[in-house]
């Protein structure tokens, strides 16, 4: 567990710089013969993806802008630019500005992992280790991890923009993109032709990696097997959404993505945490609990954590108020907060997530006193003793743990007309959290499987995928059947900044004319 004496904060606001608990200090750019010619380069190479990738999902594209706000289910934000994400306005005043519609930095992440992979076999295979065995381990290890960011960072593109430029070799000169002095252009792929591309590195990266035993430095914070297949789980069901479920492709993708993570549940290592010790919930929310299966590193121990509470342009992912008593809150428009009327009826009287998961639960918006924040990510802050308004994150944020992987399989079973066992794994996360089985008809129950994935999985970026994944807009005002038709679940990119560079791009059909 982390640390949790109060310490000085020394720049944390040019955090998240440093990479994930490896040996090495990472390195931000992807060029450099020094970089990818020794086995220390590699690493460091490795870790800088990591850096890049945690960078990009909380500091540039924070995960719960595109994950959670569009939703509509649980979570609310009421600054005057975030409000408009939450009533499905991609487009409005500042967003493009604060770089939301601009998927540059993720591309970043891609060419890190492009690079590294290309160079990996340049290095000696002695220098990772004098063990011939050993060294093949070791860079099958970093090999493997490089194939899951790259294919990571693609799926986790797909679900917030849709077609996407599908970027296959490494970039480490400005020249390699241009013909002529001209841009190369590179119009996009289709979502499904990016999905079943990165399925080879994702198949790759399940080949090469093994899985990792609770206690290990690596635990949940850097890929293995379990992160790959949880991975390929969400990239088929995601390839199936839009196939009539009576296909033969439905029902091949479906049937594999279940097989996947009916391993991640049995032979991963990972085992479900206690929720009668409240103890256990917030140690998972520190990070590498039992349950965690990929994780962004945050430690300000590390030098590895952001600033949780401050202004709209801050990287909030969610905040808390360590000690309302001891001052209040003039206003919380700035602060994501959790929707009073939609988490007292979602979640039952007896659910033990409400006491466990809120701080403040059932209070109104905008009680400045007591407001309803959510716990997760502000578990364990840090106060800055020359300023106690300063707080900054030590809890990691949670990508794929097990409860997510139990209730996405119980949502392929209900696909596969497996009812039964969905409810068996449905009841696992409902009795868990206090409120019981289940005991509703088998037509309802991809719902109350959404449902379910809200309350347990609130604040993980889920939630708004869940609706697109599945078609469920219950309880989402702003998607209409004219909105669904032209994509407009995605989000448009900002055409006018991005075709400076690629004059091939096109627009998200919705948006055509709105940015």
């Amino acid at each position: 567990m982390k640390t949790r004496i109060i310490l000085y904060i020394f720049a944390l606001s040019m955090l998240l710089n440093t990479g994930c608990k490896l040996d090495y200090d990472p390195l931000g750019d992807a060029y450099g013969q020094q970089v990818w010619s020794t086995a220390k380069g590699c690493e460091q190479m490795l870790s800088g993806a990591y850096s890049r990738l945690r960078k990009v999902l909380i500091m540039d594209n924070p995960m719960y802008l595109y994950g959670d706000l569009p939703a509509s289910t649980l979570l609310m934000n009421n600054n005057y630019v975030k409000k408009q994400v939450v009533e499905g306005n991609y487009v409005g005043s500042y967003i493009a500005s604060y770089n939301w519609l601009d998927w540059t930095s993720y591309f970043q992440v891609i060419n890190t992992t492009n690079t590294l992979l290309r160079h990996l076999n340049d290095v000696p295979l002695s220098d990772f280790d004098s063990s011939e065995d050993e060294a093949i381990k070791k860079r099958d290890r970093i090999r493997g991890e490089a194939y899951f960011l790259y294919a990571y960072t693609y799926f986790h593109m797909v679900r917030i923009y849709g077609d996407l430029p599908l970027v296959q070799e490494s970039f480490e000169s400005v020249e390699q993109g241009l013909d002529d002095g001209n841009t190369i252009p590179r119009i996009q792929s289709s979502e499904k032709e990016v999905l079943q591309f990165i399925l080879k590195p994702i198949d790759a990266s399940i080949s090469l990696l093994t899985y990792d035993k609770k206690g290990d430095d690596k635990w949940a914070v850097q890929a293995d097997r379990a992160a790959a297949l949880t991975l390929k789980a969400h990239t088929l069901l995601w390839l199936a959404r839009d196939l009539n479920n009576s296909t033969e492709d439905f029902t091949k993708y479906v049937s594999e993505a279940e097989k996947c993570l009916d391993i991640v549940m049995n032979q991963s290592n990972r085992t479900l945490v206690n929720y009668d010790n409240p103890d256990n919930v917030e140690n998972m929310f520190d990070g590498q609990s039992s349950e965690g299966i990929f994780e962004l590193h945050i430690s300000v121990a590390d030098n590895e954590s952001y600033r949780i509470n401050g202004t709209s342009k801050d990287p909030i992912h969610t905040v808390t108020w360590t000690d309302a008593s001891k001052e209040t809150l003039n206003s919380i428009d700035d602060y994501i907060t959790l929707d009073p009327a939609k988490a007292l009826m979602l979640y039952p009287s007896a659910d033990k997530r409400r006491n466990l998961f809120f701080q403040n639960f059932g209070n109104q918006t905008d009680d400045t006193y007591a407001p309803p924040f959510m716990l997760k990510y502000a578990a364990h802050v840090q106060e800055d003793p020359s300023d106690s308004k300063y707080y900054f994150a030590n809890s990691n944020v949670l990508i794929f743990r097990l409860s997510d992987c139990i209730l996405l399989r119980a949502e392929a079973l209900t696909k596969l007309g497996r009812h039964g066992q969905a409810k068996d794994l449905l009841n696992l996360i409902r009795e868990r959290a206090g409120i019981g089985k289940y005991i509703g008809s088998n037509s309802n129950l991809i719902k109350e499987i959404f449902e379910e994935r809200a309350r347990e999985l609130v604040g993980e970026g889920h939630s708004a995928y869940d609706r697109i994944r599945n078609d469920y807009w219950d309880g989402n005002d702003f998607m209409s059947e004219e909105r669904k038709a032209k994509k407009g679940y995605y989000w448009p990119v900002d055409i006018q900044r991005l075709q400076s560079a690629n004059t091939s791009l096109y627009q998200v059909p919705y948006w055509v004319g709105k940015l």
